[in-house]
C-alpha cells in the first residue's frame, strides 16, 4: 500500500510464457511496460464473483476509461473505502455490473475487500439528489 489506506496496484510487465499450455504470465522485473494478459475462457469460465456468485467476463475498453477517470480524479475507491492509487489496467467485471476486480501481474483479485464498485458514482449521485 502507498500510505494510509490507500491501494497500490504496481504496474509491471506481463509476458505469456510460450512454454507453459495454460497461459500462464510471467514477470519482467527490468520493463515497467504493460502488456495484457490473456487469460483462458476455461479460467474465466470457473470464477464467480465473490460477492454476488455472479459469472466474471474482462472488463471492456469503455468500463476501464471510466474507472481510469475516475482514479485520476481520486474518486476510485474499494468496497471498504480505500483508494485506489494505481492507474486500472485490466480487470474483470461482474456479469450484473457492480463490481470490478483488477488484474496486476497477470494475477487476478478476487478479493471482496479489493473489488470496486462499478456505480459508485451513480449510486452518490442518486443520494446526493434525493437529499
Amino acid at each position: 500500500m502507498t500510505g494510509a489506506g490507500a491501494v497500490n496496484w504496481s504496474e509491471g510487465a506481463i509476458d505469456c510464457c510460450p512454454k507453459a499450455d495454460v497461459g500462464m504470465p510471467s514477470i519482467s522485473p527490468t520493463s515497467r511496460k504493460i502488456r495484457i494478459v490473456s487469460l483462458p475462457d476455461w479460467f474465466i469460465g470457473l470464477i464467480r464473483c465473490p460477492i454476488t456468485g455472479s459469472e466474471l467476463m474482462l472488463a471492456s475498453p469503455t468500463q476501464l476509461q471510466s474507472l481510469q477517470e475516475r482514479q485520476e480524479r481520486g474518486t476510485l475507491a474499494t468496497k471498504l473505502g480505500r483508494t485506489v492509487s494505481d492507474r486500472p489496467t485490466q480487470g474483470l467485471v461482474s456479469s450484473d455490473g457492480l463490481w470490478f476486480y483488477p488484474i496486476e501481474r497477470g494475477i487476478v483479485s478476487l478479493l471482496p475487500d479489493d473489488a470496486v464498485p462499478l456505480l459508485a458514482e451513480t449510486q452518490s449521485t442518486k443520494v446526493s439528489l434525493s437529499r
